[in-house]
């Protein structure tokens, strides 16, 4: 699964808005599923799905690399 993400760091980011709410809500995403983000800017990160909240999802990131 890939999504977008504005800010994303070396160890964790967050997806808030429209983007959480398809990863929770319509992908029926759970903690400790491994997902893509990327933030349109050529950063594009691995991580894992930490904490799941109302319109907000924490990813701890395993890799992060810069096109």
């Amino acid at each position: 699964m890939r999504f977008y993400c504005e800010q994303i760091t070396e160890s964790i980011a967050e997806l808030t808005g429209d983007e959480a709410h398809h990863l929770a809500d319509v992908m029926r995403a759970g903690i400790g599923e491994k997902v893509e983000l990327f933030d349109g800017k050529g950063t594009v990160a691995a991580g894992t799905i930490a904490h799941i909240a109302k319109n907000k999802i924490k990813i701890d990131i395993q890799k992060a690399d810069v096109f």
